[in-house]
């Protein structure tokens, strides 16, 4: 669901970026770039969770 929400988010500011110019169009720049940073940092947390063994399963 989270990831859904940043997904579009992503791509709502990458179409006011293509459709503005200026102040603008940076900051909608920099907060697609914020969000996809987001998007992976949270992949790698899911994964490296994974990855580690509970005590539980030994």
């Amino acid at each position: 669901m989270i990831k859904a929400v940043l997904v579009i988010a992503v791509i709502l500011q990458i179409v006011v970026a293509v459709q503005s110019d200026g102040l603008v169009r940076a900051l909608a720049e920099l907060s697609a770039f914020l969000l996809v940073s987001v998007l992976v940092l949270s992949a790698n947390t899911q994964k490296r969770k994974k990855l580690i063994p509970n005590a539980d399963e030994f």
